[in-house]
C-alpha cells in the first residue's frame, strides 16, 4: 500500500561443508537492483561453542565462511542487505562440518614390561579428536635395527599386549589416533624392557690343568643373554 517493494531473499541455496568452513552458493534475489543500493550478504553462524558473522560486500553468489571447528553442527543464516533499504528475509539451513585429524595425539600413554616376552601399552584418546576415532596406529621400534613396524588397534580398545618379544629386549612406542579426517600428530616414543628370564649355557667350557693343586678355567658367556650376566656359579665336584 506504501508503494515500496518487498526485498527478497537469496534462493537456490547450496551448502559444501569443508573441516573448518562451509562454501555457500546462493542466487541474488530476483530485480534486486531494482531495490536500491546492494550492499552484500550477512552471514552468521552458532554452534554449541562458537558464535560468528560476517558480511561479504559486492553482488556475490558464492561465499566461503571459515574458522569453524571440525565435526561441529551450526545453524547458519544468509540474509542480503541493501545500503538504502535493509535487509532481505533469511534463509537459514543446518548443518554439520566435516571431520578432520586429531589436533593432539592420544595422552595418558604408559609402555611396561609384562612379562619376559610381552610389553602392555595403555593410553587415553586425543583431548580434541576433531571427529570419530576410528583407530589407533601403534609405532614400533625394536631398537634391532629393523624398521619400525606398525600395528593398528580398533578404537573400542584403548591398549595392546605386545608379544612374541625376547627376554630384556627393549621396544619403543609411539601412538597416534586416526579419525574419519586422518591422522592426527604423534606422541614421543617411549620406551621399555621386557622381564629378564634364564641366561642360555656358556659355551666353550675348558679346564687346563696348571698343577697338582690348580686347574684354570675359561669359558666364553651364553649366546642367549636374556638379561644382565652380573655373576656365574662354578660347581666343582
Amino acid at each position: 500500500t506504501d508503494g515500496l517493494r518487498c526485498l527478497d531473499a537469496v534462493t537456490n541455496l547450496r551448502v559444501t561443508p569443508g573441516s573448518h568452513s562451509f562454501e555457500v552458493n546462493f542466487d541474488l534475489p530476483s530485480d534486486y537492483a531494482n531495490d536500491g543500493v546492494f550492499g552484500g550478504i550477512y552471514v552468521s553462524c552458532l554452534s554449541e561453542s562458537y558464535a560468528d558473522n560476517n558480511t561479504f560486500w559486492g553482488q556475490l553468489e558464492s561465499i566461503n565462511f571459515t574458522g569453524l571447528f571440525p565435526f561441529s553442527h551450526y545453524s547458519c543464516c544468509v540474509i542480503p542487505q541493501w545500503v538504502t533499504s535493509g535487509n532481505g528475509p533469511p534463509v537459514c539451513f543446518e548443518e554439520y562440518t566435516l571431520q578432520h585429524s586429531p589436533d593432539d595425539p592420544p595422552s595418558n600413554i604408559t609402555v611396561e614390561a609384562a612379562s619376559e616376552r610381552s610389553i602392555l601399552i595403555e593410553w587415553k584418546p586425543p583431548a580434541v579428536p576433531n571427529g570419530i576415532i576410528e583407530n589407533y596406529k601403534l609405532y614400533i621400534n625394536y631398537t634391532n635395527g629393523s624398521a619400525v613396524h606398525n600395528i593398528y588397534v580398533a578404537s573400542l580398545y584403548n591398549f595392546y599386549l605386545l608379544e612374541g618379544l625376547h627376554a630384556h629386549q627393549e621396544v619403543g612406542i609411539s601412538v597416534g589416533a586416526i579419525s574419519g579426517g586422518g591422522e592426527g600428530p604423534k606422541t614421543e616414543y617411549i620406551f621399555a624392557t621386557t622381564f629378564e628370564d634364564e641366561p642360555g649355557q656358556v659355551h666353550d667350557l675348558q679346564v687346563i690343568l696348571l698343577t697338582a693343586y690348580a686347574v684354570n678355567i675359561t669359558w666364553y658367556p651364553p649366546k642367549v643373554l636374556n638379561g644382565i650376566i652380573i655373576k656365574y656359579y662354578l660347581n666343582v665336584t
